[in-house]
């Protein structure tokens, strides 16, 4: 895995424009860095889809720390049930 830190001011569409035409580039995908605690993660993702639609969305988790407490089914309802409620998502 490489990491790339962006500035605040740095663009995900132009990033992700240019990484998606870089060769030797399989997958990439967007990250934050949140707290280990489930508030904080459900808080971050509940952010990140703000004002977005969809017919059915879908949490999946993986602890790549097995440390963490909680197993990967609940981290995957509580955040699920989080952006429920935090977004009034309206399944459409």
């Amino acid at each position: 895995r490489i990491i790339i830190r962006l500035g605040p001011r740095d663009e995900w569409d132009e990033v992700r424009d240019r990484l998606s035409r870089l060769p030797g580039i399989g997958n990439f995908a967007r990250a934050i860095h949140v707290a280990p605690d489930l508030d904080a993660i459900g808080s971050a993702v509940a952010d990140a889809v703000l004002g977005r639609t969809a017919a059915s969305f879908r949490i999946t988790a993986r602890r790549a720390d097995k440390r963490f407490p909680v197993p990967s089914p609940d981290i995957e309802r509580e955040v699920g049930r989080r952006v429920r409620r935090d977004t009034a998502y309206e399944l459409i």
